[in-house]
């Protein structure tokens, strides 16, 4: 299929008809040309005004509707628009070039323009913002196509984990034929295709894992696996990524996603192993009839005790949510007071030390550590917590469809309180602006304390150092280093009659944060070197 499409002069994509079609369409090339005169700041201004006009709800609407479709989000459209020679759109009657499709949908992804997306309708569900994310992928990952950079599976594999496919095995089939391996073989697939019931998705998954070590495209193979956060199949081991987008979604490590792209952002990343925490210093030793992968790394300490678990995003009630939360700060106030010494172990106050544990110590895309900004809304917005929280109502009032980590309905809903509930919030939220804004500000928090937090729980080494850990934890698990990892793992020794130390293998249980152990302190100290053998 990829020679196909390589091969045709020009593909045409159907999105269908839609009663709103005309709508979309005048506002995505009003949008288009607006992108070309305006600064970002300046646009999103312009923007703003235009979606409180009346008269453009249904036009902010239709477009909304039509970054929403499906076909975004199937995994055998991306070979289509990566390997054309020219790709066009027809929808309902009109007939549109992809790039500007895309240059708009680009102009919209990761920036301030996306909230207009985000809260432009009562009904988020409607909106999908993993449409944005593929469309910035394929736009870049097209030019790689066509360069020396070449493309790999392991980056087609994260950079496209929230495409669909009907079938599971397709996720990797879908892909495959667009790598440098595919190309540069002739047309020889890293993976075998085979739809028979005799191969299972465990068996693709495995062979996927084993071409990925065997080419040194190990970079996410660890981070997106383990059994400490969702069900596995037992069939599968624990070091082979099942290329889950809830995995993605709790993973602390970050890589470049295609070959050509440029480290823009080399500070964010942790570097649990110094220096050595790149790729370059992997030590993985397969042993594919056994199905089990060695790594080389250090034994740190312990876990003596775990706490509570960050709750499940619930986006259909912003209070029941935002209660939700609320419990789990008490309850984690509670268990660092009781567990961690103050001051810390680098000699932070616990306060300092316990804010800057809930954001992973870094703010998104932004030089590592956090600046103390973070911590002085850290500070607002824990007062605004001890607040009695009834003077705001039933909880199960209209605030519905709160975006994703996005608070500024929270906000909004205060503009229909009394004078005395007003009153009691008026100083909280000043200080917010005084900050940079109510809404930034206190959503890019939230934000970086779910980019660390979300899917762990709290736990306490035997070291006396704190942090998050996958939710099936257990006390005298492993905290240990994989050489050229970014981050620390958890791992459980697995224990069987008659076993020995020159046997002995480990569970991979998931990527960890502990505070104090993510730019190689580590290995300051006398440290246990060791091959694990992950099973």
């Amino acid at each position: 299929m990829t020679e196909i499409y390589e091969n045709a002069s020009r593909v045409i994509v159907w999105f269908g008809y839609a009663t709103d079609a005309s709508l979309a369409v005048s506002k995505l090339l009003d949008i288009s040309t607006l992108l070309h005169a305006y600064e970002p700041d300046e646009l999103l201004e312009k923007l703003l005004s235009d979606k409180t006009d009346p008269t453009e709800t249904a036009s902010w609407t239709a477009l909304q509707r039509l970054f929403s479709r499906p076909w975004f989000l199937r995994v055998w459209i991306i070979q289509e628009v990566m390997v054309a020679q020219e790709v066009h759109i027809i929808y309902g009657d009109h007939y549109l070039s992809w790039k500007m499709v895309a240059d708009v949908m680009q102009g919209f992804y990761n920036g301030p323009l996306e909230q207009l997306l985000s809260n432009s309708l009562e009904d988020s569900a409607i909106y999908s913002p993993q449409a944005l994310a593929t469309v910035s992928q394929m736009r870049q990952i097209r030019d790689d196509f066509r360069s020396l950079a070449g493309i790999r599976l392991d980056h087609l594999l994260a950079s496209f984990i929230h495409s669909q496919a009907t079938v599971d095995k397709d996720k990797v089939y879908a892909l495959q034929g667009l790598t440098s391996f595919a190309r540069e073989n002739d047309s020889i697939l890293p993976v075998k295709v085979e739809y028979s019931e005799s191969t299972s998705i465990e068996d693709v998954l495995i062979e996927t894992a084993d071409f990925l070590v065997k080419r040194r495209q190990c970079s996410w193979i660890l981070p997106l696996s383990g059994t400490g956060f969702s069900d596995r199949s037992p069939r599968l081991p624990s070091w082979v990524p099942q290329w889950k987008p809830d995995r993605m979604a709790t993973a602390l490590s970050r890589y470049i996603e295609n070959g050509s792209q440029e480290d823009s952002h080399p500070d964010y990343r942790y570097k649990a192993c110094g220096e050595g925490s790149h790729p370059s210093n992997y030590q993985f030793v397969l042993n594919r009839e056994q199905k089990t992968l060695k790594v080389r790394g250090c034994f740190v300490t312990k876990i003596k005790m775990v706490g509570p678990c960050f709750p499940t995003i619930d986006h259909s009630s912003v209070w029941e949510y935002a209660r939700e939360v609320k419990h789990w700060y008490d309850d984690s106030i509670s268990f660092v007071h009781a567990e961690v010494h103050d001051p810390y172990l680098d000699g932070q106050g616990i306060t300092e030390a316990f804010w800057r544990t809930l954001v992973g110590d870094r703010e998104m895309l932004q030089p590592r550590p956090a600046t103390l900004s973070v911590g002085e809304v850290f500070r607002v917005l824990t007062d605004l917590s001890k607040l009695d929280w009834n003077l705001f109502g039933n909880p199960h009032s209209a605030s519905k469809g709160v975006s994703y980590g996005d608070f500024s309905q929270f906000f909004d809903i205060a503009e229909g309180m009394n004078d005395e509930q007003i009153k009691m919030i008026s100083g909280l939220l000043s200080s917010l602006q005084d900050l940079g804004g109510p809404h930034l500000r206190a959503t890019r928090f939230f934000k970086d304390v779910v980019a660390c937090a979300n899917g762990r729980r709290w736990c306490v080494t035997k070291s006396g150092h704190m942090g998050f850990v996958p939710p099936r934890s257990m006390p005298d698990d492993l905290i240990c280093l994989i050489y050229g990892t970014q981050t620390p793992y958890v791992l459980r020794q697995n224990f069987s009659q008659g076993s020995n130390d020159l046997k002995r293998t480990y569970t991979l249980i998931g990527e960890c944060y502990m505070h104090g152990m993510m730019d190689g302190e580590a290995l300051q100290g006398q440290i246990e070197e060791s091959f694990f053998t992950l099973t």
